[in-house]
């Protein structure tokens, strides 16, 4: 299959629409269900495409790990105070896996990148 996107740019696109459909459904519990639901094929779809396409040892195990393997629905049901810390946890998810997204970026661009760290922001 021929993609007509970056397999980076997709899958950071994909992880800012999961997290504003998290932030929403912290902001409006009447919306939490949905935007959960949302979030979680977002996420599917980012996982779909590393799999199929990543050949990088770094990205791709975050597609066959489970590292966001989580039933999002389940968190509709959590108390305020539940949902804010697993809401928080998937932030951190989020966060690494563009950190591990854009280290990726750059070792394909120059391949003796590979083995540096990428300073933090």
């Amino acid at each position: 299959m021929k993609y007509r996107t970056d397999l980076v740019a997709y899958s950071t696109d994909l992880l800012d629409f999961a997290e504003e459909r998290l932030n929403e459904a912290q902001e409006d519990p009447s919306w939490r269900e949905a935007a959960l639901d949302e979030a979680a094929f977002a996420l599917r779809l980012m996982e779909d495409r590393l799999r199929r396409e990543n050949k990088d040892d770094v990205i791709g195990p975050l597609a066959v790990s489970g590292f966001f393997e989580q039933d999002l629905k389940k968190l509709s049901g959590l108390t305020e105070g539940e949902f804010t810390e697993k809401a928080a946890d998937l932030r951190r998810r989020f966060e690494l896996a563009r950190s591990l997204l854009e280290n990726s970026a750059h070792r394909l661009v120059d391949p003796s990148n590979a083995c540096q760290s990428t300073p933090a922001p």
